[in-house]
């Protein structure tokens, strides 16, 4: 074929490259092009991706019909020009990059958006970018090569899906910020288990959520909540449900099961009583403990399901929450129970009780205290109702005589245990004698007293001993 018709095909910028007057430029007639500039010029017309070359020390610029839809209105006076003169604005970021390949490299560029011009309308496309050298026959780089991957596609599902991410992240934030809620004013771990069972299963949407405890080689319900009539499930046996789940179990992964009717880790008997509950999918978590103890903490589905990496997440996250939160509950209720055989036997003791604290001066030294608690046989050892005892300093009630018991007492909380003495003492207000004995008691300057109502034994026994003579007497 005659060569004047080259380059060959019908594109616009075949034509334009046929036509164009390039004996006006440093290439030259067509005619006398070298075989690797018209190779590589070929290549470029044929190529469906948005293509360009620069040519010779002087960069001169040719282009396929894609790429000129990113020219826009630089098309077509941008043909057969040097690039930097066709393109002046692209000379700071594209001249290093020029340089770097004429000397033999290849330069990739990532995800960059792109301006188009599509029949007069102006849109975008997000591209791939890759310039490479191109080499004559002798082996010398003679130009570069750019082309454009067009990821306009690929770059909008990236962005969707970065998009989705982040509202299913907040959405699980909102969801958890609303649990914590709504534990927080719950105390029975009964009703922290019911609760989050039913906010979770109403929240992504399942048919059942439940909350068991691992006892041995069985899981016990304690929590469930459904949508559904389907029979609860009763305590269970793990390894009915086969050695490979249940490895997988207690090694701590998450269960993610999407279809239990072709999931190869489930053995058939543990099929068949996912089938009798109605179970076709489930998500579980187990939170193990010391000797095959723990939790188990999931959601079940009567269809099957193809659960998102981001509701996985959510069930380890609410599994790990609600454990804590009943361990909590159940320490708080252990304690409760304490403090109240405690204070059953702080009420009922015959000896009178108190709790108090040391107020010093600024040198440190021991002046004054104040009562913290009493209990109702103190009350009856002063005569007066804890209100009036209660946070008051022990120089407000007594102003004429306390010195003497801040000092003794400070000696008692001072000693050892083994040689802390007895004080004994009158309360002339009420006729009575009583001895106590102080000593430390829950942090730093408080202390408590014990006190015995001795007055029926001093009776029997005189004593010349009276107020405001003190004396210690061993309790033995």
């Amino acid at each position: 074929m005659d060569t004047a018709a080259w380059p060959y095909g019908r594109g616009e910028m075949a034509e334009r490259i046929r036509t164009f007057n390039w004996a006006s430029t440093p290439l030259g007639a067509i005619l006398s092009w070298p075989q690797s500039l018209k190779t590589a010029v070929e290549v470029m017309l044929a190529s469906g991706f948005p293509a360009s070359m620069q040519w010779g020390q002087e960069a001169i610029l040719l282009y396929n019909d894609a790429n000129a839809r990113i020219l826009g209105n630089l098309h077509p006076a941008a043909l057969g020009r040097p690039i930097f003169e066709a393109l002046p604005a692209r000379r700071p970021s594209w001249e290093p990059v020029l340089r770097r390949v004429l000397t033999g490299e290849s330069v990739v560029f990532g995800e960059q958006r792109r301006l188009i011009n599509e029949d007069g309308v102006e849109g975008e496309i997000w591209v791939d970018r890759a310039a490479s050298p191109i080499r004559d026959e002798t082996g010398a780089v003679v130009g570069l090569w750019e082309v454009f991957i067009d990821i306009t596609a690929y770059a909008e599902r990236q962005r969707k899906l970065a998009e989705d991410t982040l509202r299913e992240t907040e959405a699980r934030e909102a969801f958890l910020l609303r649990l914590s809620d709504a534990l927080r004013a719950l105390a029975e771990p009964f009703a922290i288990q019911t609760t989050v069972c039913r906010m979770v299963g109403e929240h992504l949407r399942v048919n059942r959520c439940s909350y068991g405890e691992i006892c041995g080689e069985e899981v016990v319900p304690r929590g469930t909540w459904g949508r559904d009539d389907a029979p609860p499930t009763q305590r269970f046996a793990l390894a009915e449900y086969g050695t490979a789940l249940v490895e997988e179990f207690f090694a701590g992964r998450a269960i993610v099961v999407e279809d239990v009717e072709n999931d190869p880790r489930l053995s058939e008997v543990g099929r068949e009583r996912l089938r009798v509950a109605r179970i076709a999918a489930f998500i579980g978590v187990a939170l193990l403990e010391e000797a095959r103890g723990g939790a188990v903490f999931g959601v079940q589905s009567a269809v099957p399901r193809m659960w998102t990496a981001s509701e996985v997440e959510l069930i380890r996250d609410v599994a790990e929450r609600t454990c804590a939160a009943v361990e909590r509950a159940r320490a708080e209720a252990a304690l409760r129970a304490s403090e109240e055989k405690y204070r059953q036997l702080f009420e009922t003791m015959d000896e009178g009780f108190v709790v108090a604290e040391f107020i010093r001066d600024e040198q440190g030294r021991r002046i004054d205290f104040r009562t913290l608690e009493c209990n109702a046989a103190f009350e009856r050892l002063v005569g007066l109702d804890q209100h009036a005892i209660v946070g008051r300093r022990v120089s407000e009630l007594a102003p004429d005589r306390y010195r003497p018991w801040v000092e003794t007492y400070g000696r008692m909380v001072d000693t050892s245990a083994d040689e802390r003495q007895c004080f004994l003492y009158h309360l002339p207000k009420v006729d009575r004698w009583k001895d106590a004995i102080a000593f430390p008691f829950g942090g730093v300057d408080r202390f408590a007293v014990l006190y015995n109502d001795v007055t029926a034994r001093k009776r029997r026994r005189p004593t010349r001993l009276s107020w405001p003579r003190s004396q210690t007497t061993s309790r033995g």
